[in-house]
């Protein structure tokens, strides 16, 4: 697995600074765009803790400096860390989802109860 800089390294060149297009069939176009504020909220910290100092601008400025690693987000709390470890593990492969994913519409009311 990669190291949370090498993540967030990755975040910057694949997915910062531009934005995906998406053209629905109804004539609507949907727009994702990526925030360097957002890569700690994407990749969940938030599920581990909500002290200020981890979230946001902030968070992704002591990533880049080396004071949030995954082994200091895994210590604060193992079981939450467990929540997002895919999330982290996949994120290097946000970029070829987005470029050749499928969208599907899900309808809820459409599926049977077991």
């Amino acid at each position: 697995m990669l190291t949370l800089k090498e993540l967030q390294d990755y975040y910057n060149s694949a997915l910062c600074d531009r934005y995906f297009a998406y053209h629905l069939a109804n004539n609507k176009t949907v727009k994702v765009y990526f925030y360097r504020e957002a890569f700690c909220h994407l990749i969940g910290i938030q599920h581990i803790t909500r002290e200020r100092p981890f979230l946001g601008l902030k968070g992704y400025n002591r990533i880049h400096d080396g004071k949030i690693t995954l082994k200091s987000l895994k210590a604060m709390d193992k079981r939450q860390y467990g929540y997002i470890r895919n999330r982290i593990r996949f994120l290097d492969h946000m970029d070829t989802l987005l470029a050749n994913g499928d969208i599907y519409r899900f309808y809820p009311e459409r599926v049977q109860p077991l």
